[in-house]
């Protein structure tokens, strides 16, 4: 390794930090007796067509980029027949980034490969990967069961770790400025995402899920939900009185969108330190999930018959503007590119037009998408995980 990544921003960082090991000539030194830092993670924007879960930190699963047309067809860019895939595909700087499970709900490893089809760039060798990851520059977050992991994206190398974090389907670190946030079910930890170095903490119970947007951190908890400065942690507000949630927050024009476990949508109003502006009933007896873009709220659930349905609503009040019904029910996130909707059912992948809700075309499949698995875009290409691999819709396929 080279003195360069012996930084003067690292030597300030750890002040007073014991060293633990020696990798390579640089050592790995345990910060606050929580972080151990191998190397300077190499930071940059978070840009690129699918850089986090759902494209953004505000989970709108919404895109300029086109998708697939009609006449797309479906090929597997990677396959992976021993490792249970078991989350949303993160792509930047022409490369996809995944976590992996053993098939028996244990976490697996994070996986690259490159999106012009050469072989698999690398795999990380401790299996602790599920969530989805978050790509920055040539440095990748993922947050799994044992805490925050920071990789290189070029070869798949340990940066640093933190036991701050956990795993789930949803939860990519998020990063904002020089920040990373990630979060268990009592505290969100603010982390110098170079350097690992701790900056705060906010301490909760029942903690569920954050979210980013114009620079204000949204927490959401079982009944209620916050807004926190990401700057210094300190809550700014917090609604209270919301019923019990099972899917994660959605962040639009100012207005959060909250989904009640058992059916109902909630928007609350960011100006208002979260009162409600509408709420509308979703059919479903247990949960359903979000897109949103350009005033349209785009939702995916499930009815008694196990059948798909998206509701189009819209945004300003919550009336429906269309609903669909599709034989294979899944409750997987719709996500939206350049104006078309696109969902993911068991067999099929359905795309409508976003403003209207009314049905463009779909296209049947050959490879059967995992439990967990939901729609990335990457230009004019649709992917998501299979049983066995990486699958992408393209044109060019």
């Amino acid at each position: 390794m080279s003195n360069s990544v012996c930084t003067r921003r690292r030597l300030l960082a750890t002040t007073g930090a014991v060293s633990v090991s020696a990798v390579a000539g640089c050592s790995s030194t345990l910060l606050d007796g929580d972080v151990e830092h191998k190397q300077d993670a190499p930071v940059g924007e978070v840009t690129g067509p699918w850089p986090t879960y759902q494209h953004d930190f505000a989970r709108t699963g919404a895109t300029t980029d086109p998708g697939p047309s009609s006449e797309a067809t479906e090929s597997t860019v990677l396959e992976t027949p021993n490792a249970g895939i078991i989350s949303q595909v993160s792509f930047a700087d022409g490369r996809g980034v995944f976590g992996t499970a053993d098939g028996e709900g244990n976490g697996g490893p994070y996986m690259s490969f490159q999106t012009d089809g050469k072989p698999r760039v690398w795999k990380t060798e401790v299996g602790l990967g599920s969530s989805p990851v978050t790509i920055a520059g040539d440095a990748v977050f993922g947050s799994t069961a044992e805490g925050i992991r920071v990789y290189d994206a070029r070869n798949g190398g340990l940066c640093w770790q933190a036991k701050s974090g956990s795993a789930g389907n949803t939860n990519a670190p998020i990063l904002t400025g020089e920040t990373v946030l990630s979060c268990d079910s009592s505290s969100v930890v603010a982390h110098d995402a170079v350097t690992g170095q701790k900056e705060w903490t906010f301490t909760a119970e029942e903690i569920k899920d954050i979210g980013l947007r114009d620079d204000v951190v949204y927490v959401q908890f079982e009944t209620s939900i916050a807004a926190v400065d990401p700057t210094s942690g300190d809550q700014l507000w917090r609604r209270f009185d919301l019923p019990e949630t099972a899917a994660p927050i959605v962040i639009g024009d100012m207005t959060v969108y909250y989904s009640e476990r058992g059916g109902k949508l909630y928007a609350l109003s960011i100006a208002d330190q979260g009162e409600t502006k509408w709420k509308r009933s979703i059919p479903n007896d247990y949960t359903h999930s979000l897109a949103v873009s350009n005033n349209r709220i785009h939702v995916a659930t499930t009815d008694s018959s196990d059948r798909g349905v998206l509701t189009t609503l819209d945004a300003a009040d919550g009336s429906t503007i269309n609903t669909e019904k599709h034989p294979d029910g899944r409750t997987s996130p719709p996500v939206v590119a350049d104006g078309t909707q696109f969902w993911l059912g068991k067999e099929k992948l359905y795309a409508s037009d976003a403003g209207t809700g009314s049905p463009k075309w779909s296209l049947e499949l050959n490879a059967t998408p995992t439990y967990e698995s939901s729609l990335s875009v990457h230009g004019p290409d649709l992917c998501f995980v299979s049983k066995n691999g990486v699958v992408n819709v393209s044109d060019a396929a």
